[in-house]
């Protein structure tokens, strides 16, 4: 990654909330600069854990799988369900390692920061756009069909435009079915 770091959020810094039983850390990049107008949230997927359906009307997710095993499912427009399960996860452990925060570059090159509680180096995982599964404003759930805690990434995208019609999108545009 760049070092031209835009902005960066500490773990400290993120926001907490617990949404469908699951625990999210939130950086809210748009909050601070409107110029980026996207958020990163990391969630741990509880075990045997299958979201309620949802879909957005103007915000992309791309889903990053950090640790365990996830599927997606997308509801296609005919109403077929197709299941991917998510690629290979960063396998952190994050037994030995933490998360101490998130970056945004200037080129829009989101980053984790890790740390290795042993050793306290810091190690950088960017988090590539055509590396993510893209949900689109498609209707769709992720799972943690096994039996160990599953964590991934969420990058929430939008407009500078959009954003600056609606200050608060990340937080409304969302909608259960």
């Amino acid at each position: 990654m760049s070092e031209r770091i835009q902005q960066r959020i500490g773990m400290g810094e993120a926001k907490v909330r617990n949404v469908f039983n699951e625990r999210r850390l939130y950086f809210p990049f748009h909050e601070t600069d409107f110029q980026l107008p996207l958020e990163v949230y990391i969630t741990e997927l509880p075990l045997n854990h299958t979201q309620p359906w949802y879909s957005h009307n103007t915000v992309e997710e791309i889903i990053f799988p950090i640790c365990g095993q996830v599927n997606i499912f997308i509801k296609g427009q005919d109403g077929k369900v197709e299941r991917t399960q998510l690629p290979e996860s960063m396998e952190l452990d994050l037994v030995r390692e933490s998360i101490v925060a998130v970056s945004v570059n200037n080129d829009g090159v989101v980053a984790i920061k890790v740390k290795n509680k042993e050793s306290g180096k810091i190690s950088s995982f960017d988090l590539l756009d055509n590396e993510g599964i893209h949900s689109g404003t498609s209707i769709h759930t992720l799972q943690n069909h096994s039996d160990q805690r599953a964590v991934v990434a969420v990058v929430k995208k939008t407009t500078k435009e959009e954003l600056a019609r609606n200050p608060r999108i990340f937080r409304e545009d969302r909608f259960s079915h």
